[in-house]
């Protein structure tokens, strides 16, 4: 096989590498994404596990046709180098360090099957190492997705986003408030105001918390029935959550392993199809040719 055969899909898996970097920033950066089902959500989701299979499979593929550690070991290189340039410390170490490991363990596993199989089957012998890579490289970012979530809550607690609270006022707000209390709220006097905050039964009837009643004032009085209702369920979620907030990375980290794993698992279908139209076409097109040869096979009898 001439030498440039060996390097051709380094490009398609540093690539592909690259886009999973990509899209990783922005859902490690923002931990809404992962639990708001918004379309802008979903297709960041299946774009992240899409890139996530297409990565595994051409680094699977590149094994099989360069059976050349050397090759292997250069294209871990470049994608080593573009975790540390695009990530901080230390997420670009845990990426870094995780990438080396689990694709070597592929690697050797792969190349191990290479050597020992007796009819080249590609769809046999690369889809479960292509799957195997992705459930691994899932993981990956599910670690790093915790380390950078503690460090997030460690300067700003954690707050339920308002694409999750808006349909729920909106919804309270329309059912239960009726006709808007504005004109009656703008003609309240201080000493009425005082008296609403002594009868929070007045309110809690809408399902605010006599927490939330203390912090109004006569502006927050005069705002719109959601932003009122808004404000209480946000502080009401947020005094529920206090006491955990140490358990939301590893419950975070855990939707996220749960969530990509399951999409990576149902577009895993198409990897099948995938490797054996691909290799059919290196056959037709000449790139690769399969050759016949006789061996000395043994057989246990008792």
């Amino acid at each position: 096989m001439y030498y440039w055969k060996k390097l051709v899909f380094i490009p398609f898996y540093l690539a592909s590498f690259f886009a999973a970097l990509y899209l990783s920033k922005t859902l490690l950066s923002d931990y809404s994404g992962i639990f708001v089902l918004s379309m802008p959500s979903f297709m960041n989701l299946l774009l992240f596990a899409g890139a996530i299979l297409l990565c595994s499979f051409f680094f699977c593929v590149m094994i099989a046709l360069s059976q050349d550690w050397k090759v292997t070991a250069g294209a871990l290189l470049i994608s080593n180098m573009l975790c540390f340039i695009m990530f901080p410390l230390p997420e670009n170490i845990i990426l870094a360090l995780g990438v080396l490991c689990m694709s070597g363990l592929i690697y050797v596993l792969l190349e191990n099957k290479l050597k020992t199989y007796l009819t080249f089957q590609p769809t046999i012998l690369l889809t479960p190492s292509i799957m195997n890579l992705s459930k691994l490289l899932i993981v990956l970012f599910s670690i790093t997705y915790f380390f950078n979530l503690t460090t997030v809550l460690a300067e700003k607690p954690f707050r339920i986003p308002d694409e999750l609270i808006d349909p729920v006022a909106s919804f309270i707000s329309a059912s239960a408030l009726g006709e808007s209390p504005e004109p009656a709220m703008k003609n309240l006097s201080k000493q009425q105001l005082e008296a609403v905050k002594a009868n929070p039964q007045l309110l809690t009837q809408f399902g605010l918390s006599e927490e939330a009643l203390g912090q109004f004032t006569s502006s927050s009085l005069t705002a719109s029935p959601k932003a009122l209702v808004k404000k209480g369920l946000a502080d009401q979620a947020e005094a529920l959550i206090k006491p955990y907030q140490g358990a939301i990375p590893a419950l975070f980290s855990a939707i996220f392993f749960l969530s990509f794993s399951s999409v990576v698992s149902l577009m895993g279908v198409l990897i099948a199809p995938l490797v054996w139209f691909l290799f059919y076409l290196l056959e037709v097109t000449g790139f690769t040719k399969l050759t016949k040869e006789m061996r000395e096979v043994k057989k246990l009898v008792v």
